[in-house]
């Protein structure tokens, strides 16, 4: 039974430890192509450019990474997961496309709330108000949440009307 733990462990580690060899190999073609192009480009002007834009290709890599970003974050083993798969937004955006939502106009409130809505502006928006790890979903015609640069008045919009807030 012990061994077959260990086993199951060492071959769970063996995949991450490749995972993280194509991530980190296939991260650095990328930004070397970027690199290559951008020194191309401001030798002899990005109009003589002639070579193919650099792809990241680590797509596929994606929803694993993520898994283990999730795993990371519940046990607070953020910044030795950074080391190991350096951030990239690239291989994500199919992820993004597909399951991704807009969240705006974040506005950080007293009492360790934070208001803000959800939704790109030609979609359906819904503002909320999150509380400590409470969410509260907020009136439906609320499609904007705004506030002044010193924190001190507040904006909420609707279709009809604009209503502000002082403190």
């Amino acid at each position: 039974m012990r061994a077959l733990k260990f086993a199951t462990m060492f071959n769970r580690l063996r995949k991450i430890n490749q995972l993280q060899q194509e991530w980190n190999e296939k991260g650095a073609a990328f930004a070397q192509g970027i690199n290559d192009m951008v020194a191309f480009a401001a030798t002899h002007g990005w109009d003589n450019w002639k070579g193919p834009e650099p792809k990241d290709e680590r797509d596929h890599l994606a929803s694993p990474v993520l898994a283990l970003l999730r795993k990371a974050n519940e046990k607070g083993h953020v910044a030795a997961f950074r080391a190991d798969f350096p951030p990239a937004h690239a291989p994500f955006v199919p992820i993004l496309e597909k399951k991704g939502i807009s969240l705006e106009n974040f506005c950080p409130l007293p009492d360790n709330q934070l208001a803000f809505i959800s939704g790109a502006p030609y979609q359906q928006r819904q503002a909320y108000l999150l509380t400590g790890q409470t969410l509260q979903r907020m009136d439906e015609s609320i499609i904007c949440i705004g506030q002044s640069p010193d924190k001190a008045i507040y904006a909420i919009a609707t279709d009809q009307s604009i209503l502000t807030y002082q403190g």
